[in-house]
């Protein structure tokens, strides 16, 4: 992540911990610790010259250490490269129905066509934006930021812009009941 992109995400992440402190703002009640499934499409390399279209899939584990939510997941794009993360979500509800949630990633990258990104190992910031429906499956909008943080001899980095579905998974297994 550039110096300039990393000073705005630490200014966002600010202004919410100051206007929406998560203990504040989030009851157990309203956050139940549930598994989580997410599944994600949207285009990477959207303030490139080479746009491709990706691919999410994430599960946030049903631990919660205080609001943060450990996640996993793998992403594949249309020109056969792939990223497999771990990270931390801070899940805030700034309203009733609406979640804003900062991630932080890192992850293994690999790419067989030409779409490097400069190293196998790789940052992935995003800035998740979600309405949160009775069952507590949520429909989002995520931008994001994937870097070596200068790692590796080149850092070309990408930016990202996916719709994603977030379901329980307790709510998923019961449709297959």
């Amino acid at each position: 992540m550039s110096g300039k992109g990393q000073a705005i995400f630490i200014l966002l992440l600010g202004f919410f911990l100051n206007f929406f402190p998560p203990a504040a703002t989030v009851s157990s009640e309203s956050l139940p610790q549930r598994g989580l499934i997410g599944i994600s499409a949207g285009a990477a390399g959207i303030k490139d010259s080479l746009q491709l279209s990706i691919f999410n899939l994430q599960y946030t584990l049903p631990q919660r250490w205080w609001l943060l939510a450990p996640h996993v997941g793998l992403i594949i794009t249309t020109q056969t490269a792939f990223y497999a993360y771990a990270g931390l979500g801070l899940e805030f509800c700034p309203a009733p129905r609406w979640m804003i949630i900062p991630r932080l990633s890192a992850g293994y990258y690999q790419s067989i066509v030409d779409q490097g990104l400069g190293s196998s190992l790789e940052f992935f910031s995003a800035l998740e934006a979600a309405y949160r429906f009775k069952d507590q499956s949520r429909l989002g909008l995520v931008f994001g930021h994937m870097s070596n943080a200068r790692l590796g001899r080149e850092n070309p980095g990408t930016e990202f812009l996916f719709l994603t579905y977030t379901i329980p998974v307790d709510t998923l297994v019961d449709l297959f009941k």
